[in-house]
């Protein structure tokens, strides 16, 4: 036997890592029977809310630098509390 016990070390590890593979499988097997066809709505539900909704409030104006429309809108939020 080794001084270091390097063989006994990878024997350790091959067999944990062998444990942990099977253990693994076993707990996230999945049968081989398919889910159905999904069926896909022709009109959205009445509790949903229109993207396009008409916005919850109006925003002051505020100074800006640059055109109306810019490339780039970062839009800076602070929570303090």
């Amino acid at each position: 036997m080794s001084k270091s016990g390097g063989t006994q070390k990878l024997v350790f590890f091959i067999t944990g890592c062998l444990i942990g593979f099977f253990v693994g499988y076993a707990t996230t097997y999945q049968s081989d029977s398919k889910p159905g066809p999904v069926e896909v709505a022709d009109t959205a539900p009445a509790n949903t809310i229109a993207v396009n909704a008409d916005p919850v409030r109006e925003l002051e104006p505020s100074p800006f630098k640059g055109t109306e429309t810019p490339k780039v809108l970062i839009h800076e939020v602070s929570e303090f509390q």
